[in-house]
């Protein structure tokens, strides 16, 4: 195997290669650590998630206040499932064809008589009209993935916040993966609460994520754990009940975290801020287009279909050879060092931004080679 250096990596919606000054970041914390121990961390905690909080207001046009740091998208997902006021004959809406992430914790809530109304998906498309036919008197949210993780659909938050608030439903988006590639703006879209992971697309280390939670939704949602972190009391060496949770969403920061992702991910926010998501969103759907129209030329057709309207695109193309199995096919672009998904037969390519044409080019060529 060739050094990390020759990779071709489009892989970056399973899991994104970080940057040499998220690293830097990273490793500066933990010599931190090691020379001044506990005010060493206690003066990174102070000076990191400030900013952090900041950092993701900015991404996504929110306060920092509606931020809660997690350790991933599930974590955030399962803060509002489990901490709603829930009654039996509650429905939520899911579409049929999302991630695991963002159907079990809303399916757990089966054992509190929570209804689950799947949305039909088409070919990887979700229709307006048959969100419309579903919506029940009783429905409380809608739950989807911003983007698909198969089929690279994007969907069009801005109608359908417009269609949730029409119907006082509360509107929950899964951004694993699309926060950091494509512009979101949780106001605009009445986007009530948002969960995301930061190590797809915002390309920060594995195990840091976080939580909006708009202040609408806030005083409705019960924590689901409780530690000190999380309290507005006086003093909390002295235990009483009951407690005051924090009316913003430090009430879900219960405990200690792990500070050296989210120093990470504070420097990954960074980048992507200082450069700007639409410039990275126009550089990586780039990638994607060429890919898409050059793999149809050669015989591949592509996971995502839809004639009645112009496909947007995100960061992930799906696609499957006419002839030869995508199994093969992914096995042979590995021994050629191109980094890509095996998913449900298809090879799904997620190109990020720092990909360059070159790359691009050369995935085309070797795939035409081999076949």
């Amino acid at each position: 195997m060739s050094s990390s250096q020759e990779i071709i990596y489009s892989d970056t919606a399973g899991v994104s290669r970080i940057q040499p000054s998220v690293i830097s970041a990273i490793n500066n914390y933990y010599c931190t650590h090691a020379t001044e121990g506990k005010v060493g961390i206690k003066n990174s905690t102070q000076n990191t998630i400030p900013s952090l909080k900041n950092e993701i207001s900015t991404l996504i046009n929110c306060s920092s206040e509606e931020i809660a740091i997690t350790k991933n998208t599930t974590e955030g997902i399962n803060i509002i499932a489990q901490g709603y006021p829930w009654q039996p004959g509650d429905r939520i809406l899911i579409p049929d064809n999302e991630y695991p992430a963002n159907v079990y914790p809303w399916l757990f809530l089966k054992n509190k008589g929570v209804i689950i109304d799947y949305i039909p998906t088409k070919n990887g498309v979700i229709a307006l009209e048959d969100i419309n036919q579903l919506i029940h008197s009783n429905t409380k949210i809608l739950a989807l993935s911003h983007v698909g993780y198969l089929s690279g659909y994007t969907a069009p938050l801005n109608k359908l916040g417009e269609l949730c608030k029409q119907n006082d439903i509360h509107f929950f988006v899964d951004a694993a993966q699309s926060a950091g590639v494509l512009p979101i703006d949780v106001k605009k879209s009445n986007i009530t609460a948002l969960s995301t992971c930061g190590w797809k697309w915002i390309m920060a280390p594995v195990g840091v994520g976080f939580l909006y939670c708009s202040k609408a939704l806030l005083k409705n949602i019960t924590p689901v754990y409780v530690g000190a972190d999380a309290l507005d009391e006086v003093n909390i060496y002295s235990p009483k009940y009951p407690f005051t949770f924090f009316q913003d969403s430090r009430k879900f920061e219960y405990s200690s975290s792990t500070l050296s992702v989210a120093i990470g991910l504070n420097k990954a926010l960074e980048i992507i801020n200082t450069i700007s998501v639409k410039k990275i969103e126009k550089q990586t759907t780039a990638h994607i287009k060429y890919l898409d129209k050059a793999l149809k030329n050669i015989g591949f057709n592509s996971y995502l279909k839809h004639k009645e309207e112009p496909i947007t695109r995100s960061g992930i193309l799906s696609v499957k050879h006419k002839k030869i199995t995508s199994e093969e096919l992914h096995q042979k672009l590995l021994s050629h060092n191109i980094h890509t998904a095996l998913w449900h037969g298809y090879i799904r390519f997620s190109p990020s931004y720092l990909n360059s044409k070159e790359e691009s080019s050369e995935i085309v060529h070797c795939l035409t080679k081999y076949l």
